[in-house]
C-alpha cells in the first residue's frame, strides 16, 4: 500500500486534501485510481488508512477509513555526520533513514574536504530532505528524519543537551569499544558523531571530550565514513532491541 507524508495536510472531517505535487506523482507516475488505498502520515503519532475518493484540478481527496495510533520507539538516535565528498552524504542520509535515525546534522570539521558555499547550502539541505522523504516512503518508516543545518564542532558543543548521550566514533580510540560503552548507557537519546573521510583532528577530539562526549572505537578495522555511520547505528539499535 502506498504511503505518503504530509507536513501540512488539510484534514477536513473525514477527508484529507493532498497537494498538487504529491497528487500528480500518485495519479500519474504511480498510476493510482479512484478507490485505491493510501496510508497517510503527518507526524502527529497517527497513521491514516485512506481511500482515493476524488481527483480534480490536480488535487486528490482522500477519505479516512481508519486511524492507527503509532507506537513510537523510546530510542532516539541523532547523527552528526562529517560532510563528505560526492554522493556519500546522499547514501548516508538514505540508509540512516531506512534504519530509523531520528535526525541528521551535517558538520564541517578541520579535515572536511567539502566546503559548502553559503549560498548553496539551502539547496543542499532541501535535496537531502527529499532524499530522506523518499527513503522513508520506501522503507515504510513512521517518520521522516529532519536534516539539520550544517554546523561545526564549536557550534555543536554550544548546543549540547543534558538528556542526550553523545558518542564520538574515533579510529584512534584504544581504551573503549562501543559495546562496552553501551553497557553503561541508560539514556535513550543518543547522538553519534562521525567524522569525514579524514577523521577528526586530535584538537577536536579533546574539545569534545572536555564537554563530556565519550570517545569509542568500532574495532580494529578503519571503516569508511559512510560505512561507520550505518554500522554504528545498527549496533546501537540492536543493543537496545530495535533490530533483530
Amino acid at each position: 500500500m502506498k504511503k505518503i507524508f504530509l507536513e501540512n495536510n488539510e484534514l477536513q472531517g473525514d477527508f484529507i486534501k493532498v497537494n498538487s505535487e504529491e497528487s500528480n506523482h500518485i495519479m500519474n507516475a504511480l498510476r493510482h485510481k479512484i478507490g485505491d488505498e493510501i496510508v497517510v502520515s503527518n507526524e502527529d503519532d497517527k497513521e491514516y488508512i485512506t481511500e482515493i475518493s476524488d481527483y480534480s484540478e490536480g488535487i486528490i481527496t482522500l477519505k479516512i477509513k481508519d486511524i492507527i495510533p503509532l507506537q513510537k520507539s523510546e530510542l532516539e538516535i541523532i547523527l552528526y555526520q562529517g560532510l563528505c565528498k560526492g554522493d556519500k552524504m546522499d547514501f548516508i542520509i538514505q540508509k540512516a533513514t531506512e534504519i530509523g535515525i531520528s535526525s541528521i546534522i551535517p558538520i564541517e570539521t578541520m579535515r572536511t574536504i567539502v566546503k559548502l558555499d553559503p549560498g548553496k547550502s539551502g539547496k543542499k539541505a532541501e535535496r537531502w530532505q527529499k532524499i530522506a522523504a523518499e527513503a522513508a516512503k520506501q522503507s515504510n518508516a513512521p517518520f521522516i528524519p529532519k536534516i539539520g543545518s550544517v554546523t561545526n564542532i564549536k557550534e555543536m558543543i554550544n548546543s549540547l543537551e543534558k538528556d542526550v548521550k553523545y558518542i564520538l566514533f574515533w579510529e584512534e580510540e584504544k581504551n573503549l569499544k562501543l559495546r562496552e560503552a553501551l553497557n553503561k548507557i541508560s539514556e535513550k537519546r543518543i547522538a553519534m558523531i562521525i567524522g569525514p573521510e579524514g577523521g577528526f583532528d586530535e584538537k577536536e577530539v579533546s574539545l569534545l571530550k572536555e564537554k563530556g562526549v565519550i570517545s569509542v572505537s568500532l574495532g580494529e578495522k578503519i571503516l569508511r565514513t559512510e560505512t561507520a555511520a550505518i554500522a554504528a547505528s545498527t549496533c546501537i539499535m540492536y543493543h537496545f532491541g530495535e533490530l533483530g
